[in-house]
């Protein structure tokens, strides 16, 4: 049942492949993502302010355990940590006392987060209940992945996100509703497969 709904998403998102093509190549990527039990990596973020010629640049530490945890250090240009797992959301921001929230102590925030983490880990199936999917290139050499929102609270956001990578995702570029746009690329990428 799973595999029919599945298909019918993956044939109305209008791919120019066959709709096993696309399933296989998407189900190749998931199982690539999904073999990842550790991922550490520097990040850099710039975010393009629309009709402005300012970048607000940040950057720091990102890792990732299994399906379970998310940890999003940022370092520069002040530091604030963001842990988000199952249980909720810890969030540590410089001079400021440490705060544990739950989902429903700020649900834009964990929605975010928890994106963030679905975007990291592979979790297709969550993306897939937000956003279309299309595909771009094959597996082994690299692939991309755009997703377009399909429902809120996404669709009121974005206007695409963009997905790059080969083992694991490498480079997030995000276009938002307003014009503003985001770029995130990992660097001195350390994985530990299963």
């Amino acid at each position: 049942m799973k595999r029919r709904v599945f298909l019918l998403v993956i044939s109305a998102l209008g791919f120019s492949v066959s709709v096993s093509g696309a399933e296989d190549l998407i189900l190749k990527i998931q199982k690539k993502l999904g073999e990842v039990s550790k991922l550490e990596a520097d990040f850099e973020q710039i975010k393009y302010l629309e009709g402005q010629d300012i970048q607000l640049k940040s950057s720091g530490r990102l890792l990732v355990r299994g399906q379970d945890v998310v940890q999003w250090c940022q370092i520069q240009p002040f530091q604030q940590e963001f842990v988000l797992s199952a249980n909720g959301m810890k969030v540590s921001i410089e001079g400021e006392p440490d705060k544990d929230l739950g989902k429903g102590e700020n649900p834009a925030l964990f929605e975010i987060l928890n994106l963030i983490k679905s975007l990291f880990v592979g979790d297709i199936d969550s993306l897939l209940s937000f956003f279309t999917i299309e595909d771009s290139g094959g597996v082994e050499n690299g692939w991309t992945l755009v997703l377009k929102p399909k429902k809120k609270p996404y669709d009121l956001i974005f206007k695409k996100i963009v997905l790059e990578g080969k083992d694991c995702v490498q480079k997030i570029n995000i276009d938002e509703l307003e014009g503003d746009r985001i770029s995130i690329e990992l660097t001195n990428i350390k994985i530990k497969k299963n």
